[in-house]
């Protein structure tokens, strides 16, 4: 088992975990709320951990609220809060109501600026959601993941912990770490069901979950390695590259398309765009079939798709010895080139949509 970073990848597993956890009584409409209220969760949060098995499945999920405003904080904050809106909306057009049970969050997030007032905010690092899956309990997990989350909240300058819960969750597991319960009020629109704020020194916290050892062994005896990748691997890493993207609100695209003669692939284009940029990674054409105009067509296709998406630019790379005046007769400008060490030269295009 290790911790990494969470990205967008993860999305849809904790959506079903927290429509598993909290949500389950609704039946089919417990995936559309866990992923509602995972979307309210993110927007509130400045960085996430995940605890994933040696087979890289998630078991675990921590996210934290730093007691300084993060960099890219606003970007992703705002990211999660238009896709909560798309998933409203997409659960809308399948006849289903996606959102979750916002008086009880209104609720505890309100409990908790309330203990802001009561017990001050300065220095103040929050966890803004904890949540394993039913084969994780009992294993350490969580202790494990609220260490990784309090060395993030230490390192800029958070000295108290602070998290709200309810005694339908594992409350206990934060008396066992002798957290102090600084508030407790009985929801007013959940049934049975009270809410409570706990504080604690980042430090004491630390001491109590033995960090420094850990800390020692995990880097003592990494676990990863560089191994050579098969072609079912590109779609993995192509999601992380994805979700890295929809943290900084933007939408990574990827352009194939291929031309075939009598089932014969003959020519074919790959592309990628980010936000208002499109590039051509890859155009060719079988030697026998040049000069009909088929580049042309495919990158005149893939150029349209763009600009459809909001692409206003499309650039392209090509060397010397493969026809750089191709690009300029489709409307292609030169930005800059450089010579190589065997004597050919690496030439940049760019061009207006």
């Amino acid at each position: 088992m290790h911790i990494r970073e969470f990205n967008g990848a993860d999305f849809d597993f904790f959506s079903r975990l927290l429509g598993r956890l909290w949500h389950s009584d609704h039946g089919s409409r417990s995936y559309w709320q866990g992923s509602d209220e995972l979307c309210e969760h993110l927007s509130q949060t400045d960085k996430g951990f995940v605890a994933v098995d040696d087979d890289g499945v998630p078991l675990g999920i921590i996210l934290l609220k730093s007691p300084q405003e993060e960099p890219t904080s606003h970007d992703q904050r705002m990211h999660w809060l238009q896709q909560r809106t798309r998933i409203a909306a997409m659960a809308s057009t399948l006849g289903i109501e996606a959102r979750a049970d916002a008086a009880i969050l209104n609720e505890e997030n309100e409990a908790v600026r309330s203990a802001g007032e009561l017990e001050g905010a300065d220095g103040v690092g929050e966890v803004v959601l904890v949540a394993l899956a039913e084969e994780a309990r009992g294993k350490k997990l969580g202790k494990k993941l609220l260490r990784e989350g309090l060395l993030w909240l230490a390192e800029r300058g958070a000295h108290t912990l602070r998290l709200v819960t309810d005694n339908g969750c594992d409350w206990q597991f934060y008396e066992h770490l002798q957290m102090r319960r600084v508030l407790q009020q009985e929801s007013t629109s959940v049934e049975d069901c009270t809410i409570y704020v706990y504080d604690a020194p980042i430090d004491e916290l630390l001491a109590r979950l033995g960090e420094d050892n850990c800390r020692q062994k995990a880097e003592a005896q990494p676990t990863w390695r560089i191994l050579p990748s098969e072609e079912d691997h590109d779609a993995q890493v192509g999601a992380l590259l994805d979700a890295h993207a929809q943290a900084q609100g933007r939408e990574f695209r990827t352009y194939r398309h291929h031309v075939e003669d009598d089932g014969r692939l003959i020519a074919g284009i790959t592309a990628w765009s980010l936000g208002p940029e499109l590039h051509v990674d890859t155009l060719a054409v079988d030697e026998t079939y040049r000069r009909k105009g088929l580049g042309r067509r495919l990158l005149e296709h893939v150029e349209q798709e763009a600009r459809k998406g909001g692409c206003t630019t499309a650039s392209v790379d090509t060397f010397s010895f493969q026809a750089p005046d191709y690009y300029p007769a489709l409307g292609y400008e030169e930005q800059f080139r450089y010579a190589l060490d065997d004597g050919t030269e690496r030439i940049f295009f760019r061009k207006r949509l």
